[in-house]
């Protein structure tokens, strides 16, 4: 496919993905996926404060953009698993990437959030 996509278009399709991966729990979603497959109930104690809803919502949102696989497994009781796909796999080193940045400048984020406006500084 060689079609030109512009995310700075407000009719690009590529924003609903940006809107898609960018929210905290899709995020934290794909990086825990990231370690290794989990179950739902892995995931909502390992994922501090995401609702089960919440969780649900995210979990499918992400199935249905190719970023997950969802994996049942019908025994005495169903099973089902979440891990990540290719596609998956090569975004969570870039989310991974601006969750050590943040985790990295929370002193200075902080100490911006007490002032009344953030200040620019030239790159």
């Amino acid at each position: 496919m060689n079609i030109k996509f512009d995310v700075y278009n407000k009719d690009c399709p590529s924003r609903n993905i940006l809107a898609a991966i960018g929210d905290k729990w899709s995020i934290l979603i794909i990086l825990k996926l990231s370690q290794s497959t989990y179950r739902f109930g892995e995931l909502k104690r390992d994922i501090g404060g995401i609702s089960p809803k919440v969780l649900t919502q995210s979990l499918q949102k992400l199935e249905q953009l190719g970023f997950i696989q969802r994996t049942e497994y019908h025994e005495i009781i169903l099973r089902v698993e979440y891990c990540l796909t290719a596609l998956g796999r090569s975004l969570a080193p870039i989310l991974k990437q601006l969750t050590d940045w943040t985790e990295q400048h929370m002193d200075d984020l902080l100490v911006s959030n007490l002032k009344p406006q953030f200040e620019c500084t030239e790159p």
